[in-house]
């Protein structure tokens, strides 16, 4: 009998039952709090128009605009149809061509080849903008 031994210790390391409550309301409230926090935030439909005017980068709006705005004199002073939405996929390249090929500075320059990739991509950009591609 001297080999069988019997531990009365409940409460384990708490000590006594007291402590050993307390930590268990501990241990359960932050099992709480832990399943209380969603991994999705709710959003206010204000919110969600914020979000997505601040996708993109202040001087990427800016450089979309430039290059829109470039393009669209480039038009008016072709006298060619502004709405590009209505060009066919022929025409818009040959109309993107002839202003790549014709593009200045106001100071009469030819833009480097960052410009004109700048260019690109602001045009791109607000192609896919206009024809609802993103």
């Amino acid at each position: 009998m001297d080999d069988f031994c019997i531990s009365f210790h409940l409460y384990g390391e708490c000590g006594n039952f007291e402590k050993w409550a307390k930590a268990q309301n501990e241990i359960e409230d932050l099992e709480k709090t832990l399943n209380d926090k969603k991994r999705h935030k709710e959003l206010t439909p204000a919110e969600l128009d914020r979000i997505e005017d601040d996708k993109d980068e202040v001087n990427t709006k800016k450089t979309t605009k430039w290059a829109v705005n470039t393009f669209s004199d480039f038009l008016r002073q072709r006298h060619n149809n502004c709405d590009v939405e209505t060009y066919s996929a022929s025409l818009l390249n040959e109309t993107l061509r002839q202003f790549y090929a014709s593009i200045q500075s106001t100071a009469g320059r030819e833009y480097s080849v960052a410009s004109l990739i700048c260019f690109r991509a602001g045009i791109n950009c607000d192609f896919f903008f206009c024809f609802h591609l993103i």
